[in-house]
């Protein structure tokens, strides 16, 4: 059997809080599991565990989030809300890899690194 890995986010008392936002981001985002320490999320297939741990500790963008969006509406919408309070790593524009490419740390400090689905042209 193979074993799935599920990262584990430290939020300082605001899991639940960054659940809602995720999953209201993300169209195949869903709540999974909830108790007082933890949150437990899917986005898009992928398991995440969101953890009421205290303000001991703070995310940084050595650890990030890739995530392939299937259009420019959808990009700009999850941009536009994690740039609220949120810091620009990489501005959303295009580079040698990507048509359009960004990445940002939200509120909470967690990164992501947004991109616009590659498309082949006939």
């Amino acid at each position: 059997m193979k074993e799935k890995i599920t990262p584990c986010l430290w939020f300082d008392h605001q899991a639940k809080e960054a659940a809602a936002l995720y999953c209201s981001l993300f169209a195949k985002a869903r709540i999974t599991a909830q108790s007082p320490m933890v949150t437990d999320i899917e986005v898009d297939g992928q398991s995440i565990t969101l953890l009421d741990g205290g303000p001991m500790y703070k995310p940084n963008a050595s650890i990030s989030f890739f995530y392939i969006c299937e259009s420019e509406e959808e990009m700009n919408r999850i941009w536009n809300a994690f740039l609220e309070k949120g810091s620009v790593l990489m501005p959303l524009d295009s580079y040698e890899w990507s048509e359009k490419y960004g990445w940002i740390n939200d509120v909470y400090g967690i990164s992501w690194q947004l991109s616009l689905v590659y498309r082949l042209l006939n």
